[in-house]
């Protein structure tokens, strides 16, 4: 545990003896290794704790509860409608932005959008393969399987398919 963390946890919870055991285990162990944060708790319990140890606990008046209890209920009323509409317009004045900087950023963006779509275009057009006749495919796997020209000076395999399709 670093000493930030374990000044943050005196000062919050371990004073007030609110810590979860493992956290407490894990800040007992900072401390019995760490003079500085040590004296820190020293400090802390001298400030904090010490001066209140005699004092007399004194009880809320009931009037200070009803006045909490009755702006609870006040504010849990409000008309959802109206809280949504005030959200809204908090959102809208966030980004409140002047119409000449909109038509600034929609001109950028648009210019953005065709030169993407040039360059798109121009990477389709560049990588177009060649068209090629299907007799020139028929002839070409014929090359490939090692089938020698017919009579008439045509590839091919020599099926009906064959003539059909070309």
């Amino acid at each position: 545990m670093k000493c930030d963390r374990a000044q943050d946890l005196i000062l919050t919870d371990y004073l007030d003896g609110q810590l979860n055991e493992e956290t407490k285990r894990e800040l007992e162990m900072h401390l019995s290794q760490c003079a500085g944060c040590r004296e820190f708790l020293l400090s802390a319990r001298a400030a904090v704790v010490t001066p209140f140890e005699g004092a007399a606990r004194q009880k809320t008046p009931d009037s200070v509860w009803q006045d909490i209890e009755q702006h609870l209920e006040k504010t849990s009323t409000t008309d959802w409608p109206e809280r949504l509409k005030d959200f809204i317009g908090g959102l809208k004045n966030a980004f409140d932005v002047p119409r000449p900087v909109l038509a600034v950023a929609g001109g950028i963006g648009l210019c953005l959008l065709v030169v993407w779509g040039l360059r798109y275009g121009m990477m389709v057009q560049q990588n177009n393969l060649v068209e090629v006749e299907p007799q020139d495919e028929v002839e070409y796997l014929a090359y490939l399987g090692g089938t020698p020209l017919s009579e008439n000076g045509q590839s091919g395999y020599g099926t009906d398919i064959e003539q059909y399709l070309l």
